[in-house]
């Protein structure tokens, strides 16, 4: 392995083990031990990652032909300062399903209105939109908000490798970012704008107020559907005394 590929971490002491701890607190080893374990997977994590995003940026980067591409159409086609956004469509409202947070699936106008106010509040020169969305009327909202720089033509040509290549890089290559809620997508863009040195302040689009509230009306309203199609649990008849006296001779005859 080259020397700088090789890093290495200095502690003023060795990480303690559950001996010492005993030797030292006693009855209170656990808790000790809890917080060495908290410390050791919060905050050297963050020692090491600096190294290894170094390693990542230096790696995983397009090749000459698609970064000439790209450089050649962010310096000379799209105005400073710019926003980029990620905006995941399609299957995307499945992840909002299975892991029960209605976050993960904003509507198209809550994009909308999100990625206007940040062109506005930053003061910023034009936008950029990557996105899988496929719903023309969401795709026309999208595209109707002002300064977006269109950049079909530097996909002109492209397969869907290098096109997710190109969008993610142009991602990285803004000024600012904006993501979607539980896209790994947006995550390594993340990930690789921070090795860059880039502007990281994990801005998310958000659900708006009313749409939080619908939200909760409508599974309101499934619960109570739900509740209403139960099947009715059947009670046992209960027997009058009178019948029981009316049956007795015929009971005593057999």
């Amino acid at each position: 392995m080259g020397a700088e590929l090789q890093r290495s971490l200095t502690l003023d002491r060795p990480l303690r083990g559950e001996r010492e701890i005993s030797a030292l607190f006693g009855d209170v080893r656990q808790p000790v031990l809890a917080l060495d374990h908290t410390f050791n997977t919060v905050a050297l994590p963050s020692v090491f990652d600096a190294g290894e995003r170094a390693l990542l940026l230096s790696a995983l980067k397009p090749n000459e032909r698609l970064r000439a591409k790209l450089n050649g159409f962010m310096g000379e086609r799209v105005p400073r300062p710019c926003l980029a956004a990620h905006v995941r469509r399609t299957d995307h409202w499945r992840l909002s399903e299975l892991m029960g947070d209605i976050r993960f699936w904003p509507t198209i106008e809550g994009f909308v209105r999100q990625i206007g106010e940040q062109v506005r509040r930053r003061r910023l020169a034009s936008w950029l939109l990557a996105t899988d969305c496929r719903e023309p009327s969401e795709l026309k909202a999208l595209h109707a908000i002002e300064q977006r720089v269109e950049y079909s033509e530097m996909l002109t040509g492209e397969d869907g490798v290098a096109t997710a290549v190109l969008d993610m890089w142009a991602c990285i290559g803004a000024d600012f970012f904006v993501g979607t809620r539980g896209s790994m997508y947006t995550d390594y863009i993340e990930r690789f704008r921070v090795a860059q040195g880039k502007v990281v302040d994990h801005l998310f689009f958000e659900l708006e107020p009313e749409d939080v509230t619908a939200a909760e009306a409508k599974e309101a309203a499934k619960a109570l559907e739900a509740k209403a199609v139960e099947p009715k649990a059947v009670e046992p008849k209960a027997v009058e005394p009178k019948a029981l006296e009316a049956n007795a001779p015929a009971m005593e005859a057999r």
